[in-house]
């Protein structure tokens, strides 16, 4: 299940994936002209270290079966990142959402390296002042139990996007969509199936998180135009 926020009141329903979407697709009307004239634009696209660090079960839970002694002087979350090779969900969610609206953006800069902070004067400071900033911020990942359903597992991911005009510094989009993994009984994870074969269903339901709420985002953002 997919919900999308934006900064406005007004919402659309649609579905997305095994859930519905919640989004909200006009942040402020003073804006609009700037979405409509970045097919011109040169757009520095960055990412942001995640606002709260991957977690899962704590170390007795049953997701953790799979990780044991590797887990045990370290909060649980890192340890999985670091074993399994993790990588923040931010960067699907970036390569997803840009190849959605590549006929939009014409003159994209990727910037690989993770930002430490979505401070926006110093964002400034580092691209200069022209053109715009595209950035994408992993909110919080978690592997949680399904409710009333203990022995299987669910992905929650949150991820926020910003359009930010850099002559100005002012946030001219900005859209938040959440994925709440809700799957019907026969196709949840147990959780030695998320961890088995090096976790390949966790990082299935990762990806599959990160492309939902990609896909939202960019429908969110071609409906400003």
């Amino acid at each position: 299940m997919v919900f999308s926020r934006g900064r406005a009141v007004s919402s659309i329903v649609g579905v997305a994936l095994a859930g519905f979407c919640v989004a909200g697709v006009r942040p402020l009307a003073a804006d609009q002209d700037h979405t409509r004239a970045i097919a011109g634009q040169d757009i520095q696209v960055v990412f942001v270290q995640p606002q709260i660090p991957f977690k899962i079960p704590s170390l007795g839970g049953a997701l953790l079966g799979a990780v044991g002694q590797f887990a045990v002087d370290r909060p649980a979350g890192a340890a999985v990142v670091e074993r399994y090779g993790i990588t923040d969900s931010a960067l699907r969610v970036r390569d997803t959402f840009l190849a959605d609206i590549a006929q939009d953006m014409s003159r994209v800069k990727t910037i690989q390296a993770f930002r430490d902070s979505d401070n926006i004067s110093k964002l400034k400071t580092d691209l200069g002042s022209a053109g715009y900033a595209l950035e994408f911020r992993s909110i919080l990942t978690n592997v949680l139990p399904f409710m009333g359903d203990g022995k299987h597992q669910r992905i929650e991911y949150w991820v926020r996007a910003r359009l930010i005009r850099l002559d100005s510094g002012s946030v001219v989009w900005r859209d938040t969509a959440k994925f709440l993994g809700n799957a019907p009984k026969g196709q949840r994870p147990t959780p030695d199936e998320m961890m088995a074969n090096g976790a390949a269903v966790l990082k299935e339901k990762l990806n599959e998180a990160a492309d939902a709420c990609a896909h939202d985002l960019a429908r969110n953002f071609r409906a400003l135009k």
